[in-house]
C-alpha cells in the first residue's frame, strides 16, 4: 500500500468562512462546546464537556480554587490514612435547603454503589470499604466515612493519601432528597437541585440554559445572571457563529487554523495548556497486535513532529510518552533510523510481501481523518497496510468498548487534572480508557504508591517507572498533547491565565441593561 501522500494530506483544509461580528452585548453568556453532557449526575458522566459543565452547577467537596469547594479546611493524621473534612457554616442546596455533613456521606455512598453510579469509582476507591462496595462484596454504609457533627467529616483510607484533598476536587455532592423524590429524573431541570453557582433551568440535545444560584455560598461573587450553552459539533461552525457574534466562548476550533484565527480575531484566540493526550489504542485481543515487536514497529515509525507540526498546525507538540516530562531517547533518534528498525521489527514478526499485515484504524472527525492518513503513510513504508475507518463519537466510544477494532484514535482530557501521574491513571486497571486488552496490577500498585509519596522527586521517580512498565512494550502509542482552544470575546472578563472554565467567575464588560 501506498497510500495518500502527506501533499494530499495537508490539502485537505479550507478556509475559514468569512462572517460579520455582532456589536449588540447582551447579559447572557453564550457558550459554544463539542459536545454536551452525557449526564448531569456527576456519578455517571463521562464526557470532558460534562467535567466543564459540572463545574458551573456544582460545588465540590475541595476546590482547584479555595473559594469555590464545600470545605473550608483539612486536616490529616495517622500517617496521611485519616482525613477530617470541615465544610464551611451556612451552606445552602439550590433550593434553600441546608447542605450538611449527612447529605455529603450519602453522596459518597451513592458514588460508590455500582447500582446508582457509573463503572469507575475513581477517586473514591482510595476510601476504606469503596472497592469492596464497587465489587458487591460490601454494603454502602461500609465505606469508610463517618459524620462528627453537621459540619464535619472523617474519612478513613485503605492507604496513605498525602494529597487526598487534591482527590476530592471533583467529587460532587448531589441532593439526597431531590434523588429519592423524583429517581431517574432527578437531573431534569424541574426536578434539579444543586449547590453550584449556576441551576439547569431548560435542557435539550443541543443546549442548556443555566441562571444564577442565590444560595450558593459565593453568589455574591457571580456577576452573569444566565448562560446559554450550545452544543456545536462541528468545529468551523463554532468559528462562524463565534464571529458573528452568537457565542462569546467556543472551544477548540480547527486546530490547523490556529494561525489564520489569529490573524482574523487576535488575542480572542486563546491556546492554554492542557493534559490532553491523544494516543493510538492497541487492541491487545487481536492476534498481530499480542506481538510486542509489531506494537513496537508502529510506535517508532510514526513521524509525530510533522503530524504535531504541519496537520494540526503548532497546537499541539509531539508525545514520545504518555507522562510528560518523563525521559526517553526514541525523538533523539532520526526519523529514517526508525523507520528502518519498524521494518526490520515486521519482518521478524513474519510479515512481508508473502504475509502481509492489515490492520484497521478506527478514527473520528475530520481533522482525525488527515491524522489517520499520515499514519497510514509512515505504517506503509514498513510494510503494514492500515485500512482507515470512519465513525462519529459515540459508534467509536461503542466499538472500542465491543473490542470490535485493531487501532483506534483515541484522546483523553484529563480538565484540571494536571499532575504528571494522572497520565497513568486512566490505564491502570479499572481505569476509563483501560479497554484495549491490556492490564498490569504492577501498574495499579506503583499508582497507589505514588499517592502516598509525599516526596515530590521520589513521586517522580515512580512515575518514571509507571511510564516504563506501559512503554516498554508498547502497550499504547502515544501520539501528540494538544492544547486547549479558546475563543474569548473581548467583552469576558477574567479570562487571561487560565482556561474559562470557571464561568461564575467571569463577567461581561458592557451587559445589556
Amino acid at each position: 500500500m501506498t497510500g495518500p501522500s502527506r501533499r494530499s494530506v495537508l490539502a485537505g483544509a479550507a478556509a475559514l468562512a468569512a462572517c460579520q461580528p455582532a456589536s449588540t452585548p447582551q447579559s447572557v453568556l453564550r457558550v459554544g462546546l463539542p459536545t454536551g453532557a452525557d449526564s448531569l449526575d456527576p456519578f455517571v458522566g463521562q464526557f470532558a464537556a460534562a467535567a466543564i459543565i459540572y463545574r458551573q452547577i456544582y460545588a465540590p467537596l475541595a476546590g482547584y480554587r479555595d473559594d469555590h469547594a464545600l470545605t473550608g479546611r483539612w486536616e490529616s493524621e495517622a500517617g496521611f490514612m485519616r482525613w477530617t473534612a470541615h465544610l464551611r457554616p451556612g451552606l445552602k442546596w439550590s433550593n434553600g435547603e441546608p447542605l450538611t455533613a449527612s447529605d455529603i456521606l450519602w453522596s459518597l455512598r451513592r458514588g460508590a454503589n455500582p447500582e446508582t453510579a457509573g463503572p469507575d469509582v475513581g477517586d473514591l476507591s482510595i476510601i476504606r470499604g469503596a472497592l469492596e462496595i464497587v465489587r458487591g462484596q460490601a454494603a454502602p454504609e461500609a465505606l469508610g466515612v463517618r459524620v462528627l457533627d453537621g459540619r464535619t467529616l472523617e474519612f478513613t483510607l485503605t492507604r496513605p493519601h498525602a494529597d487526598f484533598p487534591d482527590a476530592m476536587r471533583e467529587f460532587y455532592p448531589i441532593n439526597p432528597r431531590a434523588v429519592e423524590a423524583h429517581g431517574p429524573d432527578w437531573t431534569r431541570p424541574e426536578n434539579f437541585v444543586c449547590s453550584g453557582p449556576y441551576v439547569p433551568v431548560a435542557e435539550s440535545q443541543l443546549s442548556l440554559t443555566l441562571k444564577k444560584n442565590p444560595n450558593h455560598h459565593r453568589a455574591n461573587a457571580v456577576s452573569i445572571p444566565e448562560i446559554e450553552m450550545s452544543v456545536v459539533e462541528d468545529a468551523g461552525a463554532r468559528v462562524r457563529l463565534f464571529r458573528a457574534g452568537d457565542l462569546d466562548l467556543a472551544l477548540d476550533p480547527p486546530a490547523n487554523r490556529l494561525e489564520e484565527l489569529r490573524g482574523l480575531l487576535g488575542d480572542q484566540a486563546r491556546t492554554y495548556d492542557a493534559p490532553r493526550l491523544v494516543y493510538l489504542k492497541v487492541n491487545h485481543d487481536r492476534e498481530p497486535l499480542a506481538d510486542p515487536r509489531i506494537r513496537r514497529a508502529l510506535h517508532i515509525s510514526i513521524d509525530r513532529e510533522f503530524i504535531a507540526g504541519q496537520i494540526i498546525g503548532g497546537s499541539a507538540e509531539p508525545a514520545f510518552t504518555a507522562v510528560p516530562g518523563v525521559a526517553e531517547s526514541l525523538s533523539a533518534t532520526p526519523h529514517e533510523t526508525r523507520m528502518e528498525t519498524a521494518a526490520r521489527l515486521v519482518r521478524e514478526a513474519g510479515y512481508g510481501p508473502d504475509n502481509p499485515l492489515t490492520l484497521g484504524l478506527l478514527h473520528s472527525g475530520e481533522e482525525r481523518a488527515r491524522v489517520a492518513v499520515a499514519l497510514a503513510d509512515d505504517w506503509a513504508r514498513i510494510g503494514i497496510n492500515a485500512e482507515i475507518q470512519a465513525s462519529e463519537s459515540t459508534g467509536l466510544y461503542a466499538m472500542v468498548g465491543e473490542g470490535r477494532f485493531d487501532l483506534a484514535l483515541a484522546r483523553f482530557d484529563r480538565g484540571m487534572r494536571s499532575a504528571n501521574w494522572r497520565y497513568l491513571e486512566p490505564f491502570a486497571p479499572g481505569g476509563f480508557a483501560a479497554n484495549f486488552g491490556w492490564e498490569d496490577p504492577a501498574l495499579a500498585a506503583l499508582i497507589e504508591d505514588i499517592q502516598a509519596e509525599g516526596d515530590p522527586e521520589r513521586r517522580d521517580a515512580l512515575v518514571a517507572r509507571a511510564e516504563g512498565l506501559m512503554m516498554d512494550q508498547a502497550n499504547l502509542i502515544p501520539l501528540m498533547r494538544e492544547n486547549a482552544i479558546w475563543l474569548i470575546a473581548s467583552r469576558i472578563q477574567g479570562a487571561d491565565d487560565e482556561q474559562p472554565v470557571f464561568w461564575g467567575d467571569l463577567a461581561l464588560s458592557a451587559p445589556a441593561g
